[in-house]
C-alpha cells in the first residue's frame, strides 16, 4: 500500500495514489470484468472488501470511487458523509453507483445528499451491466475532473505560500519602517547634539582667543601705544620709547603668529597627524610645561584632511584637559592604525560611558585609527555633570557622528585613558558618490 501524504486530509496523497479508482463491489462475479476493463483503459484501481477498508483508503486519497447497489446501505452512507465532511475545500471526489435497479429504490441514497455546501460531492449512477466503452469514458471524465480539482489544489497551495510571503515581507517592510524611523529620530537628534557641541567647541575656542587678545595682546598694544605717545610729547625720550616699542610690536607679532598656528597648525596640512602630534608635544611643553610622551605605530596616516582635522583638535583638548584638571606634568599620546575587520572595544564595559552598541557603529569594514592619551592624574566621575564631564560629551558627539567612537576608563585619583577610534576615511554620503560619478 502506498504512503499516505503528510497532510491530514483524508484525500490527499501522492501522484499514483490520488489517480486510483477504489473499488467497492461485493459479488465477486462482478469484479473481473468491471477491473479488467478499466485495466485494458490503463486506468489505475484497487479493490476494497468493506465499507470500512474504503474509508480507510480515502484518507489516503483516491481519484475516484466505484461502488455496486449492494455497498449503498445506511451505515455505509453515513460513513461516506462522514468522510466527505472533512473534504478540504477543493476536493469534490466522484463517486460512480453501479446498479440494476432504479437510483430511488437503493436504500440510503435518499440521504446521501451529495450535492450540498457540508459534502459537495460528485455521484453518477449507470445502470449495470454498463457497457465497458461508457464505463471507460465515465471513469475517465471523472478522473479529469479529479485532475481539474488537484490543479486547483495545487493553485491554492501556491496562493497560501504566496500569501504567506507576502505577508512575511510587508511585516519585515512594517519592522523595517519602525527601524528606520527610529534610526531617523536617532540621527536628528545625533545631529542636534552634534550641533550643539560644535557650537560649544567653538564657543570655548572664542572664549579662548578672547582671552588671549584681551589678557595679552591687548596689553601690549596698549603698551606700545603708552610708549609711543611719549616719544611724541617727549623728544628726548624717544632713545628710550622707539626700542621698547619695536620690542612690543615684535612680541605683538610672535603672539599672533602662535595663535594662528594653534588654530591652523601648518606641520598638520603638510606633514600628516603623526608629525602634528609630536609638535603638538613640543607645543605644550614649551607653553603649559606640559611633557607629552608620544608613541606612534607604525604607517600612521589619515588621508582625509576632515577626519585629520578632527582628530588633531580632540586630541589637543584633551591633553587642555589634562593641564586645566589632571594635576599631573606628564601624559602619554599612543597612535596606531587599526587594520579593516580588527575593530574592538579598547576600554572595559564597565568603564565605558558611551553606547555599548560600538561593533555596530564603527564600520569593522573600514581601516581605522585609534589614539589613547593617558595621564595618572586625578581622575573624574564620569557620569557627573563637570565641565570635564561635559566637555567629554560633546568630543563623543563630534567623533560619533564622523563614525568614531570614544572610549573612557577613568575613576576619581587614579588618572584617565581616553581612547579615540576613528575610520581614516569618511563615509561617502550617495549624494557625494553621484557627484563623483559625474565628474
Amino acid at each position: 500500500m502506498t504512503a499516505p501524504h503528510s497532510s491530514s486530509s483524508p484525500f490527499a496523497g501522492d501522484a499514483t495514489v490520488s489517480e486510483r479508482v477504489l473499488l467497492l463491489l461485493p459479488g465477486v462475479s462482478r469484479t473481473p470484468s468491471i477491473q479488467s476493463t478499466l485495466d485494458d483503459a490503463r486506468i489505475s484501481t484497487e479493490s476494497v472488501e468493506s465499507i470500512e477498508e474504503l474509508y480507510a483508503e480515502l484518507r489516503h486519497g483516491a481519484g475516484a470511487v466505484i461502488v455496486t447497489d449492494e455497498a449503498v446501505t445506511e451505515h455505509a452512507v453515513q460513513l461516506l458523509l462522514r468522510t466527505l465532511s472533512r473534504r478540504p475545500p477543493w476536493s469534490n471526489l466522484p463517486i460512480i453507483v453501479l446498479t440494476q435497479r432504479q437510483p430511488q429504490s437503493l436504500p440510503g441514497l435518499g440521504t446521501l445528499d451529495l450535492f450540498t455546501s457540508e459534502t459537495g460531492g460528485n455521484l453518477t449512477v449507470l445502470e449495470y451491466p454498463v457497457h465497458p466503452v461508457t464505463l471507460t469514458s465515465v471513469v475517465q471524465s471523472a478522473l479529469r475532473a479529479r485532475r481539474r480539482q488537484y490543479q486547483v489544489r495545487d493553485l491554492l497551495e501556491w496562493l497560501e505560500e504566496k500569501n504567506a510571503a507576502l505577508e512575511a515581507s510587508e511585516e519585515a517592510l512594517r519592522e523595517a519602517n519602525r527601524t528606520l524611523e527610529q534610526r531617523v529620530m536617532h540621527r536628528t537628534e545625533q545631529v542636534r547634539e552634534l550641533a550643539m557641541a560644535v557650537t560649544s567647541a567653538e564657543q570655548r575656542e572664542r572664549n579662548r582667543i578672547s582671552h588671549i587678545l584681551h589678557d595679552h595682546l591687548q596689553q601690549i598694544i596698549h603698551s606700545a601705544k603708552m610708549w609711543a605717545e611719549l616719544a611724541i610729547s617727549e623728544p628726548e625720550t624717544r632713545d628710550e620709547s622707539l626700542p621698547r616699542i619695536v620690542n612690543l610690536l615684535g612680541e605683538a607679532l610672535d603672539t599672533t603668529r602662535s595663535l594662528t598656528v594653534d588654530l591652523n597648525p601648518p606641520v598638520l596640512e603638510k606633514k600628516g597627524l603623526a608629525a602634528a602630534l609630536r609638535w603638538l608635544s613640543d607645543r605644550f611643553k614649551n607653553r603649559h610645561g606640559l611633557t607629552v610622551h608620544v608613541e606612534l605605530g607604525e604607517d600612521v596616516d589619515v588621508p582625509d584632511s576632515n577626519i585629520q582635522n578632527l582628530l588633531f583638535q580632540l586630541t589637543r583638548e584633551l591633553l587642555f584637559n589634562v593641564v586645566k584638571h589632571a594635576g599631573v606634568e606628564e601624559a602619554t599620546v599612543r597612535a596606531q592604525m587599526i587594520p579593516a575587520g580588527d575593530v574592538r572595544l579598547q576600554a572595559p564595559l564597565g568603564h565605558d560611558t558611551g553606547p555599548r552598541e560600538l561593533q555596530t557603529q564603527l564600520n569593522e569594514h573600514q581601516q581605522h585609527i585609534r589614539i589613547v592619551v593617558e595621564d595618572r592624574g586625578t581622575g573624574f566621575d564620569p557620569q557627573s555633570q563637570s565641565p570635564i564631564g561635559q566637555g567629554l560629551a560633546n568630543v563623543r558627539k563630534r567623533l560619533e557622528l564622523a563614525g568614531g567612537h570614544c572610549e573612557i576608563e577613568t575613576t576619581p585619583g587614579d588618572g584617565t585613558t581616553i581612547t579615540v577610534t576613528a575610520p581614516v576615511q569618511q563615509a561617502r554620503t550617495r549624494s557625494d558618490a553621484s557627484a563623483s560619478e559625474e565628474s
